[in-house]
């Protein structure tokens, strides 16, 4: 950790829940209407975790989707737990 490092909150399903990441380097706001399908060249990763993507100051930001991501870290602890 260092001076870069943040905590970045958030709520999902009345649950808050912190991430460390190693840095932020900006928050933007973004309309619903700008979120686009992910291109093929995106979809390599797991997909299923990839909310969309915006085109932001000529940039392609990646939209994670974080309740996915939470509820399938939680399917692997569980069985993890059971083994």
């Amino acid at each position: 950790m260092d001076k870069q490092t943040r905590i970045i909150v958030v709520n999902i399903n009345d649950r808050s829940l912190g991430f460390l990441v190693d840095r932020v380097n900006e928050v933007i706001d973004v309309e619903k209407e700008s979120i686009d399908d992910p291109p093929q060249e995106i979809v390599k990763i797991e997909s299923s975790f990839i909310q969309g993507i915006v085109r932001y100051d000529e940039r392609l930001v990646i939209m994670l989707d974080i309740e996915n991501i939470i509820t399938s870290f939680e399917e692997v602890v569980a069985m993890a737990e059971k083994q």
